[in-house]
């Protein structure tokens, strides 16, 4: 179930940072990206992908344990998405292609929001899940304290 879970995550992050991608160029040129741009990250995207994905699993996004997410796995989101950006602007600069700045500033903001709201989500659903089934079986809640996490 855990790898299933991981697999799925990345899968997920796979497309996430895709989309940041191609959102960005949507927005910064109004649906009209230079053919320059589009041929450069045909040609690169599969490389900044995976750096992205291994700098996530560096920073053990993978590992951590998403039903109980809260502003401390936040901040690990922001702060890998900020170093794998940096990592791949870092990529572009030796393989000597150019994007606008504007476009890196916003593919860190769109992973930010497309990688924390996915395992946010995931949170989400797993507690709509639960409060289902308790009405469905007539569970009763109980708050038990002290018990730990």
């Amino acid at each position: 179930m855990k790898k299933r879970r991981t697999a799925l995550l990345i899968l997920f992050d796979i497309v996430a940072i895709n989309l940041s991608y191609a959102l960005a160029f949507y927005l910064k040129f109004d649906g009209q990206v230079n053919e320059i741009y589009i041929q450069g990250m045909k040609k690169h995207i599969v490389i900044i992908t995976i750096i992205k994905i291994l700098i996530f699993y560096l920073f053990k996004l993978y590992k951590s344990l998403w039903e109980y997410a809260s502003i401390d796995e936040m901040l690990e989101v922001v702060g890998s998405s900020i170093i794998a950006n940096m990592a791949v602007v870092f990529y572009m600069f030796l393989v000597e292609f150019q994007l606008p700045r504007s476009i890196c500033f916003m593919v860190s903001v769109i992973d930010m929001f497309f990688i924390g709201g996915i395992r946010f989500l995931y949170r989400a659903i797993r507690r709509l899940r639960c409060i289902f089934i308790m009405k469905e079986e007539g569970y009763t809640k109980v708050l038990i304290v002290g018990a730990g996490a």
